[in-house]
């Protein structure tokens, strides 16, 4: 769409040890919308399962690009966890218990 990128992700993982096995299944979802041509806001969710255990994450995002290789970035993520697991958002680490808030800020720079 001319403003709007939709995106979707389904994945099916089966993970096989010690005769057993278990599916690592995933779904993911969201969009983006370009306000200006420096600016964009994304909006998704994730939820993922796997042993019982089941997370799910919501995520806002603004990026806004001062130049052709460096842009401006804020994140805001919510997870949450069940059946007994631990929330745990990638690259940030574990939380104590099933939820957990991330706010992220900073400059890419592309070289």
């Amino acid at each position: 769409f001319e403003r709007v990128t939709l995106h979707a992700l389904a994945t099916d993982v089966r993970i096989a040890s010690n005769g057993g096995s278990e599916h690592f299944r995933s779904f993911d979802g969201g969009a983006n919308l370009r306000l200006t041509p420096a600016e964009e806001v994304a909006a998704g969710a994730w939820a993922a399962t796997l042993d019982g255990h089941r997370w799910t994450q919501f995520t806002v995002a603004n990026v806004y690009s001062l130049s052709k290789t460096t842009q401006l970035y804020a994140d805001l993520m919510f997870e949450t966890a069940g059946g007994g697991a631990v929330a745990n958002t990638l690259g940030i680490g574990a939380a104590s218990g099933g939820r957990q808030t991330v706010v992220l800020a900073g400059v890419h720079h592309l070289f």
